[in-house]
């Protein structure tokens, strides 16, 4: 079951208890939680294996098309079935959404196969089949997104493989579908892709970016991360905007523009605000990822002097001694910066979870740290990749080893220090590019100079994962805080809601019948009408000609179901039998004790009757009645209710 389901199942509405002698649904656990489209429900199925149980799901946005389940137009899938027992199994079914709008319950079954969980859908499709060519109409049939706040309503049908009628069919349920689960990626140039263009530089074309000043790309890590989520997980709904911007310091996600050449980039909480939340009409942030701080450390002047200039500053103590006294400066001022940045991201989006990322250390190789090795023979074997790059030819490995010690280590624990102190999630990529640094000529994930320039045509992409290795370092960790992040998000707000911090999902009301048919088609409600047959027109209406013509033909016309029809008609006479022995003819005998309470239970149901036939839409459907079918005409014109309306609408 759904973490905390069972507990949230009871205090929301869409639970429901529906076991029947041998075969039922229990624990009917809808979508509840943003991102949640996922419905979930237990099936008793004993006399059933699970291999041979068939769980349909029907929905719309149309209540009144539940009642023909063959209807056109209506929605259905093949639930994925878990087998707990030799008569239970967990039944799964997934709403599509943007990210999974044809498949949804395809994609899952899918995923849970490739994770070998023993599940199964279909008849077809055997459980420890290859599931590779499992085309999405085999198990999803005409899905239909239904957006934030819509009304969807359903049905479960349970039965035996093979059988077309079911053997358990679940009332009519509703409930309100769930906003997205909404993702912000911002921050620097390791967040935007630098490095990663969407699509090299060629002889004939320059790079191409998302973003061109901003350097943005969906080969980032981050987005790369999040898509794989989004593959992955189909029963999670996801929406998310990508904003990073090369060169970025912490002030440009919060208050300052950043300049970029001629062009100034919006500041990127007010991106979110207004391109994620505002236009797609969310109301809220649930997720931050951000690659934040290099800049405001000085990541541009240790790239230059370290890994561009061939400057040796492990040669000169002095020299050595100030560049690490103005980095320790620059990492005490970081500190305040990203305690500012929470308070700002607690005012901007109240409630988000916050993910921030160390930087990856690329001063590793295959044969240990880069830099020049004391035997040029072997330095010239294992680094012929290096040798146009200056840096690296001519400082030793003692340049890297300060490098890595007195820049990059210090600036990922102050981003793990920001993050413990600000009741963030730190997503650790420090060690994630092991040997495939710098110095690596086979696989490197990490730009030289002559990659940078090959690629993307400059130096910036330098230092900077190239798409090898930001689809390496990062989706593993990104999915994993992803998926965390969510779980913890849904239990929060299932505690939220049960101790009123937050509301329930507003419910959506089954519309009862209201037209003049639709009003009857109940037997009991037929039954007890019967005893007015003497006060009330409506026996006449159902035993007039025109009435039982119509009924001919009342299936295609989704009017009123033929044998729903036989049935009321069955219990006529039992009804009369029965207000003869409660209400005797006058004066023949003393009135049953009973009389009084069926008495008022007519009328309650009778003045409710009249009070729907008053109703605006009663009175658009017998006016469309008059326009339709010939035999439908008829009918109304010549029935009491006609005489009804026409009173009604001269009024």
């Amino acid at each position: 079951m759904k973490k905390n389901g069972l507990l949230f199942a009871f205090l929301y509405s869409g639970v429901l208890f529906l076991y029947g002698q041998s075969l039922g649904v229990s624990y009917v656990n809808p979508p509840s939680v943003d991102g949640d489209r996922f419905i979930q429900f237990e099936v008793n199925h004993s006399g059933i294996a699970s291999t041979d149980l068939r769980v349909i799901l029907y929905y719309t946005d149309n209540a009144s098309s539940l009642n023909n389940l063959n209807g056109a137009g209506l929605s259905s899938g093949s639930a994925i079935i878990k087998p707990v027992s030799s008569t239970i199994s967990e039944v799964f079914f997934l709403f599509p959404h943007e990210d999974h709008p044809k498949g949804p319950n395809r994609d899952y079954y899918l995923s849970q196969k490739r994770k070998n969980i023993n599940v199964n859908t279909i008849a077809s499709i055997p459980a420890n089949s290859n599931p590779s060519p499992l085309d999405a109409s085999s198990i999803d049939n005409n899905p239909v997104v239904y957006g934030r706040n819509k009304c969807v309503f359903y049905k479960i049908f349970v039965s035996s493989v093979g059988k077309k009628v079911p053997d358990f069919l679940s009332e009519t349920m509703a409930f309100r579908m769930p906003d997205t689960y909404n993702v912000g990626v911002v921050g620097d140039s390791y967040g935007s892709g630098e490095g990663a263009p969407d699509e090299n530089k060629t002889d004939t074309r320059a790079a191409v970016w998302t973003h061109n000043d901003c350097h943005r790309s969906n080969r980032s890590g981050l987005v790369v991360g999040v898509k794989e989520f989004i593959h992955e997980h189909p029963e999670v709904a996801v929406d998310y905007l990508h904003t990073a911007c090369s060169g970025a310091i912490i002030e440009n996600l919060v208050s300052q523009t950043q300049q970029k050449g001629n062009n100034a980039v919006t500041i990127q909480f007010e991106q979110l605000q207004q391109n994620l939340l505002t236009e797609r009409g969310h109301d809220k942030l649930h997720l931050l990822l951000m690659s934040i701080g290099g800049n405001n450390a000085g990541f541009a002047d240790f790239v230059l002097n370290y890994l561009i200039l061939p400057v040796n500053v492990t040669a000169s103590p002095l020299v050595q001694f100030m560049q690490a006294n103005a980095i320790n400066e620059d990492l005490a001022n970081l500190a305040v910066n990203y305690d500012a940045l929470n308070t700002s991201i607690r005012n901007t989006f109240p409630g988000v979870q916050v993910c921030l990322t160390t930087y990856p250390d690329p001063t590793n190789g295959p044969r240990g740290r880069c830099g020049r090795s004391n035997n040029p023979a072997d330095f010239l074997s294992v680094y012929s990749c290096c040798l146009s790059e200056v840096d690296i030819v001519t400082n030793p490995e003692s340049e890297f080893n300060f490098s890595s010690a007195s820049f990059l280590r210090p600036l990922n624990q102050a981003v793990r220090n920001a993050a413990q102190r600000n009741a963030w999630n730190v997503m650790d990529m420090e060690s994630r590019m092991g040997t495939h640094g710098l110095c690596d000529c086979e696989n490197p994930f990490i730009n030289r100079m002559a990659m940078s320039f090959a690629q993307q045509g400059d130096i910036y992409g330098i230092c900077h994962p190239n798409a090898t290795g930001f689809s390496e370092v990062y989706p593993d960790l990104v999915k994993s805080n992803i998926l965390s992040r969510y779980e913890n998000f849904k239990a929060g707000m299932t505690f939220a809601r049960i101790f009123g911090i937050e509301p329930f999902p507003q419910v959506c009301e089954i519309p009862k019948p209201i037209t003049p048919i639709g009003l009857f088609i109940n037997a009991e409600r037929f039954k007890l009408l019967g005893k007015l047959r003497k006060v009330s027109w409506v026996s006449a209406f159902f035993d007039s000609p025109e009435m039982k013509d119509l009924l001919k033909n009342a299936d295609e016309k989704n009017i009123l179901n033929t044998e729903a029809y036989k049935k009321l008609m069955g219990n006529k006479s039992e009804a009369v039998k029965l207000f003869n022995e409660i209400v005797p003819p006058k004066g023949t005998k003393p009135v049953n004790p009973e009389a009084l309470k069926v008495s008022k239970e007519v009328k309650a149901f009778h003045e409710f009757t009249l009070k729907q036939m008053e109703s605006k839409e009663t009175l658009e459907m017998i006016e469309k009645a008059k326009s339709d079918a010939k035999k439908v005409k008829p009918l109304v014109q010549s029935s009491p209710l006609s005489k009804y309306y026409n009173r009604k609408t001269s009024n």
